[in-house]
């Protein structure tokens, strides 16, 4: 019964990683020059970029994260546990 339980909590928190990882860190809009393209930029938890080109005819361009998934599961428990300690 243990062993099954271990694997549903791993699985639980590969599922919580997967939600994680994709949430917006940032959102970033520059324009180069007045009334050019406007770039449009996106930034994932786990480091993942979206890029809109606005004005432009240019394609979307999405950049993989950079991160391996095991990194990205010990940054992620690392910050679930910082924000379970700063709430004392």
């Amino acid at each position: 019964m243990t062993e099954h339980t271990a694997k549903i909590q791993k699985h639980k928190k590969l599922l919580e990683l997967e939600n994680w990882r994709k949430k917006v860190k940032c959102i970033i809009g520059e324009r180069k020059t007045p009334g050019g393209v406007i770039t449009h930029t996106t930034i994932y938890n786990d480091d993942s970029k979206d890029i809109e080109y606005l004005r432009s005819k240019r394609k979307p361009k999405h950049i993989p994260s950079p991160h391996k998934d095991a990194d990205l599961l010990h940054n992620f428990k690392g910050e679930e546990d910082e924000w379970l300690y700063s709430s004392d």
